[in-house]
């Protein structure tokens, strides 16, 4: 097991500004990943968006992709966060962007790409995004609408540039088609599987929801579903993984995420076929240290 190699980050969702960027800048993070950004800036949903169960290790949220917008992070501090990244050695800045339409996804990428970012994340699967109380459709599992949006960023083909598709639990019979959608662009050069299980709810013990959240502009009783991640995600990442190293191009990296709190689960996504991996729940609830504990406990495992 060769860790100088490993890819160890932050997941899409967890680092918005500067000063969380300077968090990971002194962790044992390899990348850091900023975002999801948007064309225009977002407020979210209001109310409780995020829950954590420390019992299950499960979490679920609806955060609704809340950012300032791309121009402003352009204006902003997007430059400010690949210095900070590029000055502690050894680290990348990705930027994930969530597009409404197609064309949005390379016309964030190229103002990426511009301001110096080391790469750039397709979010083909977040499901928390509302229009009028109707849940937007998840990219992920229309595999010919994905495609469109990889022929969109063509227009960085022979650059060299590092281009990931982030994807959802997609079932099987999508995975395959998803799949070879990837193999025929010429861009693609990494997937992150995978985004949070879409449409769940989670109860607290009076019975309650453990999320109570609108979404802007409604202001009516509303179904309070999100996105299930932590443990309970891990079989669903691990399955997303193996097929997906099955079905890809053996140069196309993949970055597994889902359910990863120690350096076992960490181990069984680099057996499953993933180049690395990153943490989302086990990084908001335990800080920068969990991925040198991750870390210190990958080579006893191998030695083991």
């Amino acid at each position: 097991m060769d860790l100088e190699k490993l890819i160890v980050g932050n997941a899409a969702g967890t680092a918005r500004s500067l000063f969380e960027v300077d968090k990971l800048c002194n962790s044992a993070v390899t990348r850091i990943t900023v975002g999801s950004v948007t064309t225009e800036a977002r407020d979210g949903n209001a109310g409780t968006t995020y829950h954590f169960d420390p019992a299950t290790l499960n979490s679920i949220n609806s955060i609704g992709l809340k950012n300032i917008g791309i121009d402003k992070y352009r204006r902003g501090p997007l430059a400010a966060m690949v210095r900070a990244a590029h000055d502690a050695e050894g680290r990348k800045l990705h930027v994930s962007v969530a597009g409404f339409k197609v064309h949005e996804f390379s016309e964030m990428a190229e103002i990426c790409f511009d301001a110096g970012v080391d790469g750039v994340e397709l979010n083909l699967g977040c499901p928390n995004i509302h229009d009028d109380g109707v849940s937007k459709e998840i990219f992920s599992y229309n595999p010919e609408l994905c495609e469109e949006i990889f022929d969109t960023m063509k227009i960085f083909a022979g650059q060299g540039k590092e281009i990931g598709a982030k994807i959802s639990p997609v079932p099987n019979e999508v995975l395959r088609p998803l799949a070879q959608a990837i193999n025929r662009s010429t861009v693609i050069t990494e997937v992150v599987p995978i985004n949070t299980l879409p449409g769940q709810r989670m109860m607290l013990p009076d019975g309650k929801d453990a999320l109570t959240y609108l979404p802007p502009g409604v202001s009516k009783e509303f179904k309070h579903e999100g996105g299930l991640a932590g443990a309970a995600l891990r079989e669903h990442g691990l399955r997303v993984v193996k097929g997906l190293r099955e079905l890809l191009h053996q140069n196309t990296r993949i970055i597994g995420v889902g359910g990863i709190f120690t350096g076992a689960h960490a181990g069984e996504y680099l057996d499953s076929g993933a180049d690395g991996f990153m943490c989302a729940t086990s990084f908001i609830e335990y800080g920068v240290g969990i991925f040198t504990d991750i870390l210190r406990e990958l080579p006893q495992l191998a030695d083991a």
